[in-house]
Formats: C-alpha cells, sequence, structure tokens
C-alpha cells in the first residue's frame, strides 16, 4: 500500500511536535521507510496554547518541503491544522481564513474529552454550516462515545468522518481503547486511520504496523480505504 498520513505533527517550532528540523526530517524518513508516500501536516491551533501563527506555520512547511524534495521527490507533502473546536475557535473561524486539510475543504477538529455529545454535534453543525466539511480527529479519545456507540454513527450521519490515532488501534493508549477501536472497525465507523504521530519517541509514526494489522483483520481492501483512498480523498477532493 501506499499509505497516507493526514494527521501529524511533524513540523518543528510550531507545537508540541517535532523538536527541530533534524528531527522532522527525521520523522519523514521513518514515514518513508514504513511506506507512506503522502503526507499532511497539522499543527495544531488552540487558543491560549497552540496560537502559531498560519504565516509562521506556512514558513515552515515550505522550508520542510524545499528538503523532502530534494532528498524524498517520491514524497508529497500538504498542509492543514488541527482545530480544538471550542468556542474561541467558532470566533476565529468567522473572522480569520482557516487552513483545511491539504487542498480539500475539510478541517480537521479535535474536542475535549469532556464535551457532552450535543456539544460536539451542535459544533459540527456549525463549522458545516460555514461551507466546511469536518474530519473529527481521534474519536476514540473523547468521554462522550463511550457512553454508547452509536454516538459515533451519529457523528457521521451528521456528515462528519471519523478519524481513528493508528497507535490506538495498536493498543498503545491500553487495552480498553483498543477494544472500543476494535467495535469501530468491526462496525465499519472509522473513516481515516493516521498516525498523530509526534515525534520518534512519543507517539511516533505506526502506519504500517496498523495497516498490517487492518489487512490482517479485515482483509486488503478495507486496509485500503481507510489508510490510502479515504485520506488520500480528503486532501486531493
Amino acid at each position: 500500500m501506499n499509505l497516507v498520513d493526514i494527521h501529524c505533527h511533524l513540523l518543528p517550532y510550531v507545537d508540541d511536535g517535532a523538536e527541530h528540523f533534524t528531527e522532522a526530517c527525521a520523522l519523514l524518513e521513518e514515514q518513508i521507510s514504513q511506506g507512506v508516500r503522502t503526507i499532511c501536516v497539522t499543527p495544531h491551533w488552540r487558543s491560549a496554547m497552540f496560537e502559531t501563527s498560519q504565516q509562521a506555520v506556512e514558513a515552515q512547511f515550505v522550508r520542510l518541503q524545499e528538503e523532502a524534495a530534494g532528498r524524498w521527490p517520491e514524497l508529497r507533502l500538504y498542509l492543514g491544522r488541527e482545530y480544538f473546536c471550542d468556542s474561541e475557535f467558532l470566533d476565529k473561524m468567522q473572522q480569520e481564513a482557516l487552513c483545511p486539510l491539504g487542498k480539500g475543504n475539510t478541517l480537521l477538529l479535535e474536542f475535549s474529552t469532556r464535551h457532552p455529545m450535543d456539544v460536539i454535534c451542535q459544533r459540527i453543525a456549525q463549522v458545516q454550516q460555514a461551507g466546511f466539511q469536518v474530519l473529527v480527529a481521534h474519536v476514540e479519545r473523547y468521554d462522550a462515545v463511550w457512553d454508547e456507540l452509536d454516538a459515533v454513527d451519529r457523528l457521521r450521519r451528521s456528515g462528519a468522518w471519523i478519524q481513528v490515532n493508528a497507535g490506538s488501534i495498536l493498543g498503545r493508549d491500553g487495552s480498553k481503547v483498543k477494544r472500543f477501536c476494535k467495535k469501530l472497525i468491526k462496525e465499519d465507523l472509522i473513516d481515516v486511520v493516521a498516525s498523530d504521530a509526534h515525534g520518534l519517541q512519543f507517539r511516533p509514526p505506526e502506519l504500517a504496523a496498523c495497516g498490517a494489522y487492518l489487512e490482517k483483520k479485515r482483509g486488503r481492501p478495507y486496509a485500503q480505504m481507510v489508510a490510502e483512498e479515504n485520506p488520500l480523498s480528503v486532501i486531493l477532493p
């Protein structure tokens, strides 16, 4: 498979991901060694925590893109942001241009683990009304979906797509999370698998291992759909 990663924090100096340019390049090399050929880097935006300007993010992205073009011509790099979807973000959405994933119109949205489902759905609807598609980041983290599996289906029925972290599927966040991810896989409630990689030590890229796991559990067509075809359709619609 030519794996596609559309949620990762490999861009240095902009959030809590890669600490410096050397680590960013090492992370790209690791991704390539695992069969990843398309990456959309997604620096955080969260009020009072990660407020790096879009201009600064784009400057670092151009630098990384230029380096990658010379060293790994087979790699395609794109830019997006991971937005923490609170009231401050909704205000920002009305006032500033946002950064969808790649060349598409999809925003990667993160929520508080404690947001109730009604609030999550309401905010997704507001973003959709503003003209964006929505990809819900690492849905397995939210308390609201643990109460009832149908909550994830409710998000999908609203028009949102669901992203799950590769490490969660592999059990890196504990057996309870892994069991929950197994249910999502069984019920076809995952649209995109991504690494959410932050560094070489903390949450490293694991898309290859996850792809192999998914292929074993559900077959190659399923693994290709969630780790290649669907993510590619988000950034290159």
